[in-house]
């Protein structure tokens, strides 16, 4: 299926260096280089950083495609997914590390100018040759057809990421290995997991693969979100670093840099605590509350006042998914308003409290700034549509933002539809279309009859086709190509008959149209439609006018995806269309 795989360069580019090594053991070490020595060994250097770069990000795409083929049932998955893993593994070869080395002892006696040109694409060849971000994703197709040959890559990986020079990018590989793993074998990525020097990140993995474990039984999640409130515990002990910080920098410059630094530290691990607080509530209560309270007490305790609001903010939210008064009760000690408003709204909904809403409501006129105070009243009407749509118009009404007030009149005309044509229209009324610059609330309009029409498709399909046809008026003259896509869609699954007038000849953005295509073509093929093949056929010739090849072959992958489900010939089809972008990844883009 490939058409073309890269050739290695790096013996081309191992001879360059070789070559440059000869001519600079003639220079004196005086920190500077021969300008023809630097040119020649930053060319190759560039060569060779764009050529690894380019097929990692091939094996990449093949692992993508691979993944999609093998969970569609499509022929060809195994061998995609090989082909990616061996050019995954081309790009680790230990030539390519030597070469990054040699080129790193080379120039270790250059000048800090040359250092600018050199040092970058180093860093670039070595990271590509030794982390294993690419190598994981492509596990993780693999799984989908031989989970033990996926295990037994994802434990190479695990290893060979330990050896990662970059602490960063070790930390981040085995992140991503340890929670991919986990989901083949709960153990071993808990082990992997536990090798992560970073407690951020090794509490950000815990967190990922109890979530995994919760959500499909693939391990015990108690002990994963245990293990991220240690991890987080842990964050504590960090100690603040910045970059900001050289050995120039005053000592009360440097204190109030690390200071904040320290800060955003406890918020971190705050956040962590509350959201593995929250995970544990139906399983380990007592241990939930035991979190919940070091969590508030570490927000509480930050210094900076905007930080420490903010933290208590996330805290209270992730607090009110197990008890929404106390969410509530926390809430109220946050001194900015603004974050205050966003715990307390969170609470009020999460208690399914939206209709007592006078308190929340408070919070939000106190905000300072104009358009946040607007903003956060909106969410407050939109949560009281339905329960109290007076009071909702009262808020719209008070509005000094006309995008703002037109939006809750929207809401509130699609609430108003199901009191029947009168209730809406006069819902609707309130949206004032101004004589210029009147596109914001032409789109509200258009808004609001695609809603109503929305609810109407089940009961009444005639009375929904003439309003989707009006919300598609509305939405052309309001220029959202996005509320014209969405119209086209729904008009074509109530009448297929409409597809040539409103789909055919809409344009936009490739992913928008290619999406909204595949969605049309997928309910043609599912009620047997003629006209099937033809949209499936634009949404392939669409994705395949893309010019970056990468994203070419991510739409294309979609298409064939939602194609599978209804034809599978034409989707292995697609696929090969696909492989055949991701095979000119890094060649001259037509």
């Amino acid at each position: 299926m490939l058409k073309r795989i890269f050739a290695i360069i790096f013996a081309v580019s191992l001879l360059a260096f070789l070559s440059s090594c000869s001519e600079y053991k003639g220079q004196k070490e005086t920190g500077t280089a021969d300008p023809k020595v630097v040119a020649a060994a930053v060319s190759q250097a560039s060569k060779a950083a764009d050529t690894l770069d380019n097929m990692n990000l091939k094996a990449f795409e093949l692992g993508k495609l691979g993944m999609a083929m093998a969970m569609q049932g499509v022929p060809g998955a195994s061998d995609t997914l090989d082909s990616a893993l061996k050019l995954a593994t081309q790009v680790r070869a230990q030539s390519n590390q030597t070469y990054a080395a040699g080129l790193r002892r080379m120039s270790s006696g250059w000048g800090p100018k040359d250092h600018e040109a050199i040092d970058p694409l180093v860093d670039r060849i070595t990271n590509a040759s030794t982390r294993v971000w690419v190598i994981r994703s492509i596990a993780e197709g693999i799984a989908k057809l031989d989970k033990a040959k996926a295990i037994g890559i994802l434990n190479q990986a695990a290893q060979d990421a330990e050896s990662i020079p970059d602490p960063k990018y070790r930390d981040l590989d085995l992140r991503g290995v340890s929670a991919a793993l986990a989901a083949l074998d709960f153990k071993a990525g808990m082990d992997a997991a536990a090798k992560i020097s970073d407690p951020r990140i090794k509490a950000w993995a815990y967190m990922e693969i109890g979530r995994t474990a919760k959500a499909d039984g693939s391990g015990d999640a108690d002990s994963a979100f245990s293990a991220a409130g240690d991890a987080a515990d842990a964050v504590l002990n960090m100690q603040p670093t910045s970059d900001l910080i050289t050995d120039s920098t005053p000592p009360e410059v440097k204190a109030e840099v690390l200071a904040k630094e320290k800060g955003n530290l406890m918020a971190y691990s705050a956040r962590v605590l509350a959201n593995a607080a929250l995970a544990l509530k139906d399983s380990d209560a007592a241990k939930s509350r035991m979190m919940f309270s070091t969590a508030e007490e570490t927000a509480s305790s930050i210094p900076q006042p905007y930080a420490r609001s903010y933290a208590m903010s996330d805290v209270a939210m992730a607090l009110a998914g197990a008890n929404p008064a106390d969410a509530n009760a926390y809430a109220a000690k946050i001194e900015h308003n603004d974050a205050k408003f966003a715990a307390m709204m969170k609470a009020a909904t999460a208690a399914g409290n939206a209709a007592d809403m006078s308190g929340v409501i408070d919070v939000a006129q106190s905000i300072s700034d104009p358009y946040d105070r607007a903003k956060a009243l909106e969410l407050v009407a939109d949560s009281l549509v339905s329960s109290d749509p007076k009071k909702a118009g009262e808020l719209a009404g008070d509005e000094k933002y006309p995008a703002i007030k037109d939006a809750i009149y929207a809401s509130l005309a699609v609430a108003a539809s199901k009191d029947g044509d009168k209730a809406f229209k006069e819902a609707l009324d309130k949206i004032k279309v101004p004589r210029f610059a009147g596109a914001e609330a032409v789109y509200e309009q258009a808004r609001a009859l695609y809603g109503a029409a929305k609810l109407k498709e089940q009961t009444d399909p005639a009375a929904a086709i003439k309003l989707y046809k009006r919300a598609a008026s509305a939405a052309a003259t309001a220029k959202s190509g996005a509320l014209q896509w969405k119209t086209a869609v729904a008009l074509c699954r109530l009448d297929p008959n409409q597809f040539i007038y409103y789909a055919a000849k809409l344009e936009g953005g490739d992913n928008m149209k290619v999406g909204y295509l595949s969605e049309i073509a997928a309910d043609f093929a599912a009620r047997g439609d003629y006209r099937s093949p033809m949209v499936w056929d634009m949404a392939v010739k669409s994705a395949s006018s893309v010019n970056d090849n990468a994203v070419s072959a991510d739409l294309l992958a979609n298409i064939a995806s939602a194609c599978a489900k209804h034809d599978k010939a034409r989707a292995a089809d697609i696929f090969d269309k696909a492989l055949q972008k991701a095979g000119k990844i890094g060649a001259s883009e037509s």
